[in-house]
C-alpha cells in the first residue's frame, strides 16, 4: 500500500510512463501505415514481406501481420 502523501508522486510518475508509452504506440501505428504504403507501392504483397523478414531476422521468426487494414 502506498502512503497519501507518496500516491500524488506515483501517480505523476505512472502517468509519465503512461504516456510515453503511448506516444511510442502512435510512432509505431504511423510507421506500420508508412511500411505498408510503400510495400503497396512497391508491389508487395503481405506474404512476401514476411518471406523476406523470416529470411533476413535473426531473432525470432516473424509471424504477425504488418498491419490490418
Amino acid at each position: 500500500m502506498i502512503s497519501d502523501d507518496a500516491t500524488p508522486l506515483f501517480q505523476t510518475k505512472i502517468n509519465q510512463i503512461t504516456q510515453a508509452h503511448w506516444a511510442h504506440h502512435e510512432e509505431l501505428l504511423e510507421a506500420t501505415d508508412r511500411l505498408r504504403e510503400a510495400a503497396r507501392h512497391y508491389g508487395l504483397i503481405e506474404d512476401e514481406v514476411t518471406d523476406t523478414l523470416r529470411h533476413t531476422n535473426s531473432g525470432p521468426m516473424f509471424r504477425g501481420h504488418l498491419a490490418e487494414g
